[in-house]
């Protein structure tokens, strides 16, 4: 996967491989099944994956970490481009704006 560390990889494969139903793995579950006691490391590699589009985070919620499906709609287009271009969504969000409103100032 472009623009991924290993061990983003590895997080991102797990994730794939407990969510069951709908329901994805605790931080706690993720990190037993990699062999990692850090929560905070398996943490911030879920954050980092947020931030690239593979991941969305459900503020407030338990097991708040569910995986970007690829969709024809806007957000899993975005998610996509995000993911291919190795940069956080936001990024992308805030640069094809200031391109947007410089092509409108001068129309």
């Amino acid at each position: 996967m472009m623009g991924l560390t290993r061990r983003q990889a590895d997080v991102l494969a797990t994730i794939k491989q407990l969510s069951r139903d709908g329901v994805s793995p605790s931080v706690r579950e993720v990190g037993a099944a990699l062999g990692i006691a850090s929560i905070s490391s398996i943490h911030h590699s879920m954050i980092k994956l947020v931030e690239r589009g593979y991941l969305k985070h459900l503020p407030r919620r338990s097991r708040s970490f569910v995986i970007v499906e690829a969709t024809g709609d806007a957000e899993g287009l975005l998610a996509q481009l995000a993911a291919r271009r190795g940069v956080p969504r936001d990024r992308l969000v805030q640069q094809a704006v200031s391109e947007f409103l410089e092509r409108e100032l001068r129309s």
